[in-house]
């Protein structure tokens, strides 16, 4: 094959063709630094935004945290108070006993006082002082409380008489022993 086309036509036809190449290069190397100029936004965006869900979860978390070391030191105090409290609890229950000296106590006789002792070494022992018109009468309370539950001794500590206008009174006081419930 023979090339009839002139050296002039060949050569501006090399020329818009290295042209063309040039061009074409440039067209595809700019394509690839804006291509990879938004991949880069794009993955900046996307760490972005991972980094906020992770910081949003890691702030849940630490809240999450808090509220159990609030939990923790709310029942620890609660733990406390209940110990506290179960320290207050007396280990006799005196409405037991005061009902018991009450429906023990014959009609005749009359309570002036009833007073427990505080002695921590040994157990509490109830001092009762009255006053009836029956000797008798002190005998029968010191008896029944003798028998009754939460008591465990009974002992008349002293008994007086007096005489008014030929009425006899007897003024008594007695120690009773108390058990634990």
């Amino acid at each position: 094959m023979i090339n009839l086309v002139p050296p002039e036509i060949k050569k501006r036809k090399g020329v818009r063709s290295l042209t063309y190449v040039v061009t074409l290069c440039y067209i595809v190397l700019t394509a690839v630094l804006l291509l990879g100029l938004a991949g880069l936004a794009t993955y900046n965006y996307t760490q972005k935004i991972a980094l906020g869900s992770q910081q949003a979860e890691l702030d849940r978390l630490i809240a999450e945290k808090n509220q159990h070391k609030t939990i923790l030191s709310q029942a620890a105090l609660i733990q406390n108070r209940v110990k506290s409290a179960a320290g207050y609890q007396s280990a006799y229950d005196w409405n037991q006993i005061l009902t018991a000296v009450a429906s023990s106590t014959p009609t005749n006789v009359s309570l002036t006082s009833i007073k427990i002792s505080s002695d921590q070494s040994k157990p509490p022992t109830v001092a009762i002082t009255g006053t009836t018109v029956e000797r008798r009468s002190i005998i029968l309370l010191k008896d029944k409380l003798a028998l009754t539950k939460p008591f465990s001794g009974t002992s008349i500590s002293s008994i007086t008489e007096s005489t008014a206008d030929n009425n006899k009174t007897y003024t008594f006081s007695m120690s009773v022993g108390i058990t634990k419930k």
